[in-house]
């Protein structure tokens, strides 16, 4: 087996169907042998990478908006200079998809450790997992109070099957 690194993520699924397996040790693609050629070929051609939303060791800089995990566990967006509530923002995903996020609060605001570029870290709608989307009820997620993976609670969940 042969390591294949570089810019696999457009290609995964070729590495894949030529046996490739990924080693997340190593963060590289295992091929066999006689089909490495064929997987280097294929990350050759795969679209060059966009620049990363971030410094060599994965923190992100002042350079876009991107997508950081909240201390309560819900996503977030870390974005160059200011930020107001409701304000609609275009964040980058590392699939290089654009998706558009509204600012629900400005939890921080200030300077990069790093640049020391102004940066704020908000919450987005939708973003907390532990919160129903219809009644609004916070799941504590013990004794069967949690939330579904339709975003609703169990009592909204019931009332929806139920036809109430």
């Amino acid at each position: 087996m042969k390591a294949i690194t570089g810019n696999t993520y457009p290609v995964r699924a070729q590495i894949k169907a030529l046996g490739g397996k990924w080693d997340s040790l190593s963060k590289a693609w295992l091929v066999p042998d006689d089909k490495e050629e064929q997987a280097k070929a294929l990350v050759a051609k795969a679209v060059p990478q966009q620049q990363p939303l971030g410094d060599s060791n994965g923190q992100p800089t002042a350079s876009g908006p991107c997508y950081t995990k909240l201390k309560n566990g819900a996503w977030g967006v870390r974005l160059p200079g200011t930020a107001t509530v409701g304000q609609t923002i275009s964040v980058v995903t590392k699939a290089g998809k654009t998706k558009s996020e509204v600012v629900e609060a400005v939890l921080w605001a200030g300077p990069d450790k790093l640049s020391g570029q102004p940066i704020a870290l908000c919450s987005i709608k939708g973003g907390d997992p532990n919160v129903c989307k219809v009644c609004g009820h916070k799941a504590t997620n013990k004794y069967g109070d949690v939330i579904y993976r339709s975003g609703e609670c169990r009592d909204c969940f019931e009332e929806r099957k139920m036809g109430y």
